[in-house]
């Protein structure tokens, strides 16, 4: 059971890291394999969050586009 939740703590990670980065690949890779759009890292940051704080316009239109929740707020309620 722990490995299983580790496994899916590490693809979240790897959705938001990929947004943060703007890597619209690997984005699409993981939404593809089944990442929820809405999936949180540890700070309680959405792939879309992460995005928009980092200025990756084509990521954040890819996320939007496939679902995402433009409403999300962080662990400190930042949008």
């Amino acid at each position: 059971m722990y490995k299983r939740q580790a496994l899916a703590c590490a693809d979240t990670q790897r959705l938001v890291a990929a947004a943060d980065a703007g890597d619209l690949a690997a984005l699409r890779r993981l939404l593809d394999a089944g990442e929820p759009v809405d999936a949180r890292d540890a700070r309680r940051r959405t792939a879309l969050l992460a995005a928009t704080h980092a200025n990756r316009i084509e990521a954040a239109r890819l996320l939007i586009e496939r679902g995402a929740d433009v409403n999300a707020k962080d662990c400190l309620l930042y949008t």
